[in-house]
């Protein structure tokens, strides 16, 4: 997916999207490919890979609303499954 290939340059690359000139970028330009990415994860259940690419998102400054969500949803279905596989 080309939502990939945009998360994966801006590891490779962060000042390739980054509005600043120093040698550490700190604000980066919206990419909304990857969070529509993490929306469609999410909406197919594939929860804990969206979690991964927001984790992996957040250090660019976004997504970290997606984590919180996709942190909580994750514990919730491992705690549902421990009860469920106690009982």
């Amino acid at each position: 997916m080309f939502a990939l290939l945009d998360l994966e340059l801006m590891e490779a690359a962060p000042q390739a999207v980054s509005f600043d000139t120093g040698p550490v970028p700190e604000s980066f330009v919206h990419v909304t490919s990857v969070s529509r990415l993490i929306a469609l994860l999410e909406r197919e259940g594939a929860l804990e890979e969206a979690l991964g690419v927001a984790r992996r998102l957040a250090r660019f400054g976004q997504g970290e609303d997606a984590v919180t969500r996709l942190s909580e949803k994750v514990g919730a279905l491992v705690q549902e499954a421990a009860v469920g596989g106690a009982a």
